[in-house]
């Protein structure tokens, strides 16, 4: 088992950020340990992106690769027409008090990417005030990488692990049921739904339970009958 950190190369990334550095330095670390596969990656919460990524870049030199995503929601999906259309919808019912069913379609229309962009910002930009404040510009500019990031499809195995109650904003991008990762997930994919809260997933016990799924989902066969098409993934709960 293996973390992967910028360690070396932080000044770098922090003079340049960029998905480029951030990744060509995870996939040569890893190929010092282990020069080929079949790789086993996994990321948890704003870990998910550059997980996803690091095994779409890993998947397309050829290798075998697995993926897990731990509450790791997909804000590159977050202009989807999924979610435009849940914003019209909530625009329109604000407007429509006020005033005729014309105007408050101009105005839904109108709105529904700002509101959501604005929304997506202002939730995005800030550091988790839990963070110390040596680690501050690191998270900025993991940040802004994540804002200009947009995901290309993974097409290996993934098991999506998602917290039932999701918070804030998230409640939007999981509008394909998959925290905005079904356009990207086009390999076989697992869904666990846990009742479990986002922080609590990753500590004991549920730590516990949550690596005895993944081991479960690492040691499959490849075309094993857990898996499943993404467009019909089966959904299991704990």
């Amino acid at each position: 088992l293996y973390v992967l950190s910028l360690g070396q190369i932080t000044d770098e990334f922090l003079a340049n950020p960029s998905m480029v550095i951030l990744l060509d330095a995870y996939i040569a670390a890893i190929r010092v340990q282990q020069p080929k596969g079949p790789y086993r990656i996994a990321g948890y919460s704003f870990g998910g992106l550059f997980a996803q990524e690091l095994a779409r870049q890993l998947d397309e030199q050829g290798e075998e690769v697995s993926l897990v995503l731990i509450d790791a929601p997909n804000r590159g999906s977050r202009y989807s027409a999924r979610t435009s259309g849940k914003w019209a919808r909530m625009a329109w019912s604000a407007a429509k008090t006020r005033h005729g069913p014309v105007e408050a379609f101009r105005r839904a229309y109108s709105l529904r990417h700002s509101l959501l962009g604005y929304v997506l910002k202002r939730e995005r930009k800030n550091v988790p005030v839990w963070l110390p404040n040596a680690d501050q510009p690191l998270a900025q500019a993991l940040l802004q990488v994540e804002r200009e990031h947009r995901p290309k499809p993974f097409h290996g195995r993934a098991l999506n692990v998602m917290c039932r109650r999701q918070a804030n904003v998230n409640t939007f991008i999981n509008m394909d049921g998959m925290l905005g990762w079904k356009d990207f997930l086009k390999g076989p994919v697992d869904v666990h739904v846990t009742e479990v809260r986002h922080y609590d997933v990753v500590r004991n016990p549920n730590a516990v339970l949550l690596a005895s799924q993944m081991q479960a989902f690492f040691t499959q066969d490849a075309f094993g009958q857990s898996a499943s098409d993404i467009s019909n993934p089966r959904t299991a709960a704990h």
